[in-house]
């Protein structure tokens, strides 16, 4: 999306309209036992504008991401908000649109790495991996890097510009117990371009141990007896739980559509909830 300035096309807009832009970066590489089973770079990308005419919205997209794809998107969707006004009638009045602005750019100020040099620096922690834990059945590393990309302009002047990357190595480690394969995995990175979140294999080795000692103590696990237990759970895991049991039936679509917590619209919570 370098060089494109949304507000060259500010021009077009005929009444509330918002112009959007997005392009997805992503990287993967695979080893697998030290087998490298995937290496891909793509991108995605694509502009939509929206309109407001009267209370009924038109929307238009394209795939491509060039002069003549942004003024085609935004015409077919004010002409789409022109025929559906003029077939739904809802005669409403103008949006209360207050101006925003917002920048947020992660990129890395350092020198890029080439798709071979990341390839290389995988193919490291997995050598390592290897020399480390002779008693694994497997192991597999993977590098996932994302870039996502977006700017959002609209006809009264509003403006947000993002770029955040998420660059992240998954290392699955695999044991035998009793005949039967035992894994455990984890993940290691977060916010940033891969330049600014990994330094060197070498930087991995602490995490990486500490995973191993947990797999190998997982692997002298038993199973639970059945039955009503009192439980002790980690605090990411209780995260995760609340999230999936309560956060997800409190999302808008899923209220408007039916969940439990459609009886508490408009009431507040108790608080042993």
């Amino acid at each position: 999306m370098a060089g494109l300035d949304l507000r060259e096309y500010a021009g077009l807009f005929a009444g509330y309209t918002e112009l959007r832009v997005q392009e997805n970066r992503s990287t993967y590489i695979a080893f697998v036992k030290g087998n490298n089973t995937a290496n891909v770079r793509s991108v995605t990308s694509g502009v939509s504008a929206r309109t407001y005419r009267n209370g009924s919205w038109g929307f238009a997209s394209s795939p491509e991401i060039t002069p003549d794809a942004v003024s085609s998107v935004v015409k077919q969707a004010t002409d789409n908000a022109l025929f559906l006004d003029s077939r739904e009638g809802k005669e409403k009045g103008p949006l209360a649109a207050p101006l925003g602005s917002s920048e947020n750019d992660f990129s890395t100020r350092k020198p890029r790495l080439s798709q071979k040099e990341l390839l290389d620096f995988v193919r490291q922690v997995d050598d390592g991996i290897a020399g480390r834990y002779p008693r694994l059945a497997s192991r597999s590393v993977y590098l996932q890097c994302l870039d996502i990309e977006k700017t959002l302009l609209t006809s009264d002047g509003s403006y947000a510009y993002s770029m955040i990357p998420r660059s992240q190595i998954h290392v699955l480690l695999c044991v035998e117990k009793d005949g039967q394969p035992v894994e455990l995995m984890d993940s290691y990175g977060g916010l940033g371009q891969f330049e600014d979140v990994f330094d060197s294999p070498s930087s991995l080795w602490k995490e990486i141990e500490q995973q191993y000692e947990h797999l190998m103590r997982k692997s002298e696990g038993v199973f639970a007896d059945a039955g009503v237990k009192t439980c002790a759970l980690d605090a990411k895991l209780a995260g995760i739980l609340a999230h999936e049991a309560i956060g997800h039936t409190c999302e808008a679509d899923l209220v408007m559509g039916g969940s439990v917590a459609g009886d508490w619209m408009g009431r507040k919570w108790p608080a042993r909830w």
